[in-house]
């Protein structure tokens, strides 16, 4: 039996009939992957059942779609590991960035039950941060939300973007 976050009647609805997903064969799926992920010897890669389903979800269910994406998205946190490995969401510099409110997930889903909504300021002191500072905190803020939240992964993300106070130095 796979260990995963209990979903609402609603969200389980929605997860079998957009995604495709089937209850009964989960821990089947979820036992491809892993096997897929063994013969992966230049992934280093989670193998817990939240992880792995987010994915299965995220590709309507398509294991080969599922590989792809956790291939790329391995790939990537090995390719940029400053930018895309930041573990420590109690270091005081992720949390002063947290505060800022440049990336916020709000706490209600759309009309309750739908999308998870996004909200994206790039309002925040320049002279303190630098844009690649904001961007790896929101990165993994971002990656919290994708890998543990089920209505993510199965209704999706609203993005809402506030670029008026951008402001771009050359030189």
């Amino acid at each position: 039996m796979a260990s995963l976050v209990p979903l609402s009647a609603e969200l389980q609805t929605v997860a079998n009939e957009e995604l495709g997903e089937v209850p009964s064969r989960i821990s089947e799926d979820l036992e491809a992957l892993r096997q897929w992920l063994r013969l992966q010897p230049h992934l280093e890669a989670r193998y817990d059942d939240q992880f792995l389903v987010q994915f299965l979800r995220g590709c309507k269910y398509s294991l080969e779609r599922a590989k792809e994406k956790i291939d790329v998205y391995f790939s990537l946190k090995s390719k940029y590991p400053e930018m895309m490995n930041l573990t420590n969401v109690d270091d005081p510099k992720f949390r002063d960035i947290y505060r800022l409110g440049c990336c916020l997930m709000l706490p209600k889903p759309l009309n309750g039950t739908g999308a998870r909504i996004v909200v994206f300021r790039f309002d925040y002191p320049v002279s303190k941060y630098n844009i690649g500072e904001i961007l790896q905190a929101t990165l993994a803020m971002h990656e919290l939300l994708i890998v543990n939240d089920p209505y993510a992964c199965i209704n999706g993300l609203i993005y809402l973007m506030d670029y008026v106070a951008i402001v771009i130095q050359f030189g």
